[in-house]
């Protein structure tokens, strides 16, 4: 019975130290060369995607810290929408907005994150 509480346990702290290794890192297995990789995730910078098509706009961005991300979309160079968003557990944001298709004139999406700022301009 002893044998058996010390493998459980043994197994418990293996699981719980992987899964926060994990967290940081990502492992990367490749079969064919029996090659396993580690790559240090939480330094890495991960950039946001801002895609727009017609009059909708998607925002995709990698993010595991608990740090909000501010989303600005401009019109014309005046704001008319901004958000907030903060961390989840998975680890990517996403978002969709739709535009006016009324609206015709220049756009601008800035998205602030970790003291940097992306922009993507386009026209509708």
């Amino acid at each position: 019975m002893k044998t058996v509480l010390k493998n459980s346990l043994l197994v418990v702290l293996l699981f719980s130290a992987f899964t926060s290794f994990s967290k940081n890192n990502s492992i990367c297995m490749d079969p064919a060369n029996s090659l396993i990789s580690i790559e240090d995730t939480k330094n890495k910078v991960h950039k946001p995607s801002i895609i727009n098509k017609e009059e909708v706009v998607i925002i995709s961005k990698v993010h595991f810290e608990e740090k909000p991300i501010l989303v600005n979309i401009y019109y014309n160079n005046e704001i008319i929408f901004s958000e907030k968003i903060k961390g989840n557990s998975n680890g990517v944001i996403n978002r969709a907005y739709r535009l006016s298709k009324s609206e015709k004139g220049n756009y601008s999406v800035q998205i602030n994150v970790d003291n940097k700022r992306y922009t993507k301009e386009f026209s509708l």
